[in-house]
């Protein structure tokens, strides 16, 4: 059976570098055109990846793998949350926000 789940890598990292390591569907802070130097984090990644599934594969993600609390705002906006070798304070501040997340170490 073919596998029908979608992946996208998102980021803070430049975009330059991410086709070094993924060939996937992505989002990155933009190194061209970005005379404020705004980065993908935050509300701004969120604004990314919703901006790209409403344009390009018009679909929605359900599992968000994440280790920081950077994307706190995509833990909101997903149905599921997995944290990957998460600090402490990360731990602390998911739950201090009501997400509840699945934890891999």
């Amino acid at each position: 059976a073919k596998d029908s789940r979608v992946c996208m890598l998102a980021t803070a990292a430049p975009d330059v570098y991410v086709p070094w390591i993924w060939d996937g569907m992505f989002v990155a802070t933009p190194i061209k055109d970005n005379p404020r130097h705004r980065e993908c984090r935050g509300e701004a990644k969120l604004a990314d990846v919703q901006s790209y599934i409403n344009k390009e594969i018009l679909c929605n993600f359900d599992t968000l793998y994440t280790d920081h609390t950077d994307d706190l705002p995509l833990m909101r906006a997903f149905v599921h949350t997995v944290l990957v070798n998460p600090s402490a304070e990360t731990v602390k501040q998911v739950a201090k926000q009501g997400i509840v997340a699945k934890i891999i170490e």
